[in-house]
């Protein structure tokens, strides 16, 4: 059965006149009867506007919808709004026909516009090494081109899966960083420059290089985005610049503070985190315990890493308040906390787990580097060296 056929017959089902059905759908009567007589194929948003105004679900419609639209350019934005929606299966799922379409058709034309896709895609679903193959298929596509704005996205996404699928590899990503940021001065895109020395500032963050982070940051400030969002992480990477350069400092907690207003949930969360680990470290425990409390009721379901943080966070900061059995429910918690998690937390986990007397997992301490200016690790040390 035809799409136009099907769309007929649903708003019949639905019990909706024409002029009912177009009203509620934001669209003229004529175009809906178009529609219906097979004469026009409704576009990705309006197809989806319809079928909203007669309660068809997205992973039934988009079936019919590709029997009669083979374009990629057109589903890859229909896979935009289902990735809007947060239906990321079904954007990936769409963006795959988009992909098969384009080397079956169209002699690969539109790999790259599905590649990029597939990108956000996988940024979407924290899948990172997904995400990596596809900027790596991106940048390959774009090799014969010398300059470009396109290729000069394509190395700053290559190098940002570079970094989260690698954890921060900055050997790797600051090569392509620099192309990019090359490419971004040559076509006089400054914001785009700009941006590449954010994400610079990130990764020598992640890799405690906190003194060239620091003076990052500060070179970004001076250029403020139009994104709050990146404003705000940039001020949260020079506090965590300041305060692992410069140590514990009560103040900095009203500086994080001041940030809440404009982050987003993420944002506060870690926000919240960091206020807990200050007050912690200044030995003000009922007030750590509560602001990580607030953070832990942020994290979403694929914050695994930030959550597993803030549960050790609240483990580590029980026991130093005598809270022994509040202790012991986080740390069965944090062993409940589905990978990625970080090392240190890990190790951390296991040396408080010996405090509390509960058993240990094996744990390879291969990838175990210095503490950072949480200082975590280090104070579950001296817990265990400080037992009798």
């Amino acid at each position: 059965m035809s799409l136009n056929t099907i769309v007929k017959r649903r708003r019949q089902k639905m019990g909706l006149t024409s002029t009912d059905a177009a009203s509620k759908a934001g669209i003229s009567k004529s175009y809906l009867l178009a529609i219906e007589a097979g004469t026009r194929i409704p576009s990705p948003s309006v197809m989806r506007q319809l079928a909203i105004a007669l309660t068809w679900p997205d992973d039934v419609w988009y079936l019919e919808y590709l029997q009669v639209e083979r374009r990629p350019p057109t589903l890859c934005r229909l896979a935009e709004l289902m990735l809007e929606a947060d239906n990321v299966k079904l954007a990936e799922a769409i963006a795959l026909h988009a992909l098969a379409f384009s080397q079956g058709s169209y002699n690969g034309r539109y790999n790259s516009k599905v590649y990029y896709l597939m990108e956000k895609i996988s940024l979407k679903k924290q899948d990172f090494k997904q995400m990596l193959q596809w900027s790596q298929l991106m940048v390959n596509a774009l090799n014969h081109v010398a300059i470009s704005y396109r290729k000069g996205v394509a190395l700053y996404n290559h190098a940002l899966a570079l970094s989260l699928a690698e954890h921060h590899n900055g050997r790797q990503c600051q090569p392509l960083l620099a192309q990019a940021k090359e490419i971004f001065l040559a076509l006089h895109r400054p914001r785009e420059a700009n941006l590449v020395d954010y994400t610079k500032a990130n990764i020598l963050l992640a890799n405690k290089n906190y003194k060239d982070a620091l003076t990052l940051y500060c070179q970004v400030k001076r250029h403020p985005f139009a994104d709050p969002v990146i404003n705000v992480e940039t001020h949260l990477g020079e506090l965590i610049c300041y305060w692992a350069l410069h140590g514990k400092d009560k103040g900095l907690i009203q500086q994080f503070e001041t940030l809440i207003d404009k982050a987003t949930p993420l944002q506060t969360a870690r926000i919240y985190h960091n206020m807990g680990v200050l007050h912690r470290q200044c030995g003000e425990f009922a007030l750590a315990i509560e602001q990580l409390e607030k953070a832990l009721a942020l994290y979403g379901d694929t914050q695994t890493r930030q959550r597993g943080s803030t549960i050790a966070e609240l483990c580590l900061t029980h026991i130093l308040a005598g809270h022994l059995p509040e202790a012991a429910a986080y740390a069965q918690q944090y062993a409940l906390v589905p990978d990625p998690k970080d090392t240190q937390d890990t190790a951390s986990m296991i040396l408080l787990a010996q405090k509390l007397g509960l058993p240990t997992p094996p744990f390879q301490t291969d990838n175990l580097v210095l503490d950072d200016y949480e200082q975590r690790l280090t104070c579950s040390f001296h817990i265990i060296a400080s037992q009798p």
